[in-house]
């Protein structure tokens, strides 16, 4: 699953995984069950990449990583240099405090809803093994995809970036003249015209008449 046209930012499913997704960029992805390996290399600035399983979320802002959940119980492998930030989820789906931080080659487990993340620990020797061989073979399938000519009908990055950018840029005026509203409707000055009797009146009849 390719999130840009030159495949800079590419999932790979294992087979039987459920998984939905929720927007492309900020990146986040929901899965119910299933293996799901990201590979990250050129993410929009200031945008995160996040993984949701029914006990934690897995959050970068560029890596590989490998979130897998079966049997209730979810596990998070950190492939590459990049931390992967790992917060528990509680029942109502919201995050517990304490996230553990996953450096190049360490893993953590959630075993069950309501439950914080273990602490960091190292890989096994056949878990590097298998990481080294789960990013060879993604490259080689996307090295064959550009020969063969294959496109994501997505943007390319630089178009998805500046994009982002532009609606962040929107988000933070629309709530930068929200709060400059909410302190005009704040001012002492104004609320003392507000409980003025004489104002009052004067609103009551406009209405009335």
């Amino acid at each position: 699953l390719a999130f840009d046209k030159e495949w800079n930012n590419v999932t790979r499913l294992a087979q039987g995984t459920e998984m939905e997704v929720l927007s492309i960029y900020p990146t986040g992805l929901a899965m119910s069950k299933g293996d799901v390996f990201a590979r990250l290399n050129k993410l929009p600035r200031n945008s995160t990449f996040e993984i949701q399983t029914p006990t934690c979320v897995a959050a970068v802002r560029g890596s590989a990583y490998r979130i897998i959940h079966e049997n209730g119980e979810s596990r998070v492998l950190n492939y590459a240099s990049s931390p992967v930030e790992v917060f528990g989820l509680d029942s109502a789906g919201k995050l517990l405090d304490s996230p553990v931080i996953l450096r190049g080659d360490e893993k953590t487990k959630i075993s069950a809803v309501g439950e914080a993340p273990r602490a960091a620990d190292k890989m096994t020797t056949d878990e590097i093994e298998e990481a080294r061989s789960f990013r060879s073979d993604v490259s080689d399938q996307i090295k064959v995809a550009n020969e063969e000519g294959r496109v994501s009908s997505l943007q390319d990055i630089e178009e998805v970036d500046r994009d982002y950018q532009a609606k962040l840029a929107e988000k933070v005026d629309a709530l930068s003249e929200a709060r400059n509203a909410g302190g005009r409707e704040d001012r002492p000055a104004d609320r003392g015209r507000e409980n003025t009797p004489g104002d009052n009146g004067r609103e009551e009849g406009g209405r009335q008449a």
